[in-house]
């Protein structure tokens, strides 16, 4: 097997190596001409090719804040979205998050709420399906939600549209997505199949 190995720099000593695959065929990796940034975006990228590519990033606004008290799901009136190139691809959806159960220092009971996501092809108008639910457990004070991943298999190339909602349980006071933290964001990737 070939391989191709470029030294560390002065400060280092790892390589990193370029390894030909185990067949006698000929493999070409055509690198961009954009040097210098050759990372920086998905489009960089265009001369790599197969399953696990990404295609696009997209990165949204800061989310609506929300508090609510209810039981059903309230959603943040953000819903960002993103249009796949080729029904085959896959969204990955990172999500990361600044929700929290208030329990006004309530250590009785379960104090829990919960976090929802969900999305819709085509546009808002329509029904909207789940991607899925967790609960914010927030037993003997306030709980916290951070994160969440999915990686959902859509088969369109429609404008897929996202969005995340927050109800209370038994025992809060409430639960609440806060904006002004500036961590509610979601990035959504398209990634070829």
């Amino acid at each position: 097997m070939s391989k191709i190995a470029l030294s560390g720099d002065a400060s280092g000593t790892g390589t990193f190596t370029i390894a030909s695959p185990n067949s006698n065929s000929n493999y070409t990796l055509t690198l961009p001409a954009n040097t210098g940034t050759l990372l920086s975006t998905a489009s960089n990228l265009a001369g790599l090719t197969g399953a696990g590519k990404i295609l696009q990033v997209v990165q949204s606004n800061q989310f609506s804040g929300v508090t609510t008290t209810s039981g059903s799901a309230q959603f943040s009136s953000s819903t960002p979205s993103i249009t796949p190139s080729a029904t085959s691809s896959k969204i990955l959806q990172l999500w990361a998050t600044s929700v929290i159960v208030d329990c006004d220092n309530d250590s009785q009971g379960s104090n829990n709420g919960f976090v929802r996501f969900e999305y819709q092809i085509g546009g808002t108008g329509g029904a909207w399906s789940s991607l899925g639910q967790f609960t914010v457990p927030g037993r003997g004070g306030n709980g916290t939600f951070t994160n969440a991943v999915f990686l959902s298999s859509l088969s369109t190339t429609s404008t897929v549209y996202f969005r995340m909602g927050i109800g209370k349980e038994e025992g809060a006071r409430n639960i609440l997505i806060n904006d002004a933290w500036g961590s509610n964001r979601v990035f959504l990737l398209e990634v070829g199949a």
